[in-house]
């Protein structure tokens, strides 16, 4: 592969990403490719670094962009760190908390040879990070923390309790929503496990409405669960209601069980045995569902057996994912079995995410089928690490910019190492 081809479907993915207004979601998957676009273009072709900002059609990221840049060359060319990072610090009143990550970037960068200008910038950064809107300081609270982390991680984690201490009035929000509001807590709460889980927890259960904080709470789940299962399975079992805790305590005991077996054992028993006492039929689907694919991780054949005995074309149809991870085939039949049209194309992107690292030819077939922009993404970025000329070939084919340059993104830094 080419990385100066690469890098032009990159930055025109990422330019046309930005030219157009979207709701919170959107604006949040173009905030995931400005950044690292900006990173590596400096670091492959430095001499295109003013072109590339200068084409972004708002100021916002533009001075992000910039800050981005400088700091990674405040090391290596400081004279055209300073050049790039001029006009940010110029209009430093109207930073964004976009813009604050690329700047406390350039401070740590700094901090070894003119602590009193890193310094002033760290204040102004963190200032900035919380002046936003309670939007934009929950997208990049969680990045701005881990770039001040290296250098001091008790400031790192203040900021965080700062940002999620932000009110979530509509007037503030502007035009996102209530619901909107309860995701940004749960995004401040995932940065935040990485420094204390408990506080994590304590931040999601400021979410106000019950019912968002039980759609959020299994994400918070996952992000704890990467660093104490213990600890993800208290959370999974505080609360009172049955049906939640069966699909919490089965999605923990699918990420305990490469790692502790027997905690995922313990826990796959129990929740199947709460989920065949479910006398609703969507809520036993749900949570069998979820029982069985802990059961996957490690015997798919046998949570397919066990799958097919229920009798249940959904049920069986819902372990596609794992199904596919060892035997292709048979995933895409499960998925493929469902008969709502929504559900199965969602159940054969899972497949083929998991197929694409196994089989990416077949992989590109499933694509093929008609599966919405980011979902195929999703299985590109699968596909990139086994066989990377598919992966650009088909991404160069999505049809929405952001997961288009989320994949020369994954490409590219690949190709870095």
């Amino acid at each position: 592969m080419d990385p100066i081809k690469l890098l032009d479907d990159l930055t025109s993915a990422t330019v046309a990403a930005h030219q157009r207004p979207g709701f919170f979601d959107q604006r949040l998957r173009r905030a995931e490719v400005l950044l690292p676009t900006a990173e590596l273009v400096i670091a492959i072709d430095p001499d295109r670094a003013m072109g590339f900002a200068r084409a972004l059609p708002v100021a916002d990221h533009r001075h992000a962009a910039l800050a981005v840049m400088a700091a990674e060359l405040v090391g290596t060319d400081p004279g055209r760190a300073n050049t790039l990072f001029a006009d940010v610090e110029h209009n430093a009143t109207s930073w964004s908390a976009r813009t604050a990550v690329g700047v406390v970037r350039m401070a740590v960068a700094l901090h070894r040879t003119d602590r009193r200008r890193a310094e002033r910038l760290l204040r102004q950064a963190e200032a900035r990070l919380l002046a936003d809107t309670p939007a934009q300081t929950a997208c990049f609270a969680g990045e701005f923390a881990t770039a001040l982390a290296v250098l001091d991680r008790r400031r790192a984690e203040k900021a965080l309790d700062k940002a999620a201490t932000r009110p979530l009035s509509p007037e503030e929000m502007g035009d996102d929503t209530w619901a909107a509001g309860s995701e940004q807590r749960l995004m401040v709460a995932v940065a935040m496990v990485a420094y204390s889980p408990r506080k994590a927890e304590q931040i999601l259960a400021r979410v106000h409405a019950p019912y968002d904080r039980d759609c959020l709470r299994p994400r918070l789940i996952k992000a704890i669960a990467a660093v104490d299962l213990a600890h993800a399975e208290r959370l999974a079992r505080a609360t009172t209601n049955a049906y939640h805790r069966v699909v919490w305590l089965g999605e923990t005991a699918e990420i305990s069980a490469r790692r502790e077996p027997a905690r995922a054992d313990r826990l796959i028993r129990e929740a199947r045995g709460m989920a065949e006492a479910m006398t609703d039929g969507t809520q036993y689907r749900w949570s069998m569902s979820a029982a069985l694919k802990a059961v996957a991780v490690r015997e798919p054949e046998r949570a397919d057996r066990l799958a097919t005995s229920i009798g249940d074309v959904w049920l069986s149809g819902s372990l596609a994912g794992a199904i596919a991870a060892t035997n292709p085939a048979r995933g895409l039949e499960l998925a493929r079995s469902v008969p709502d049209k929504e559900m199965r194309t969602r159940l054969l992107a899972e497949a083929a995410q998991e197929i694409a690292a196994v089989d990416p030819a077949l992989a590109e077939d499933v694509v093929r089928e008609g599966l919405p922009s980011w979902e195929v993404a999703d299985v590109l970025l699968r596909m990139v690490p086994v066989d990377p000329d598919r992966a650009a070939r088909l991404a160069r084919k999505v049809g929405h910019h952001p997961p288009r340059a989320s994949v020369f993104v994954a490409l590219l830094s690949t190709m870095r190492g």
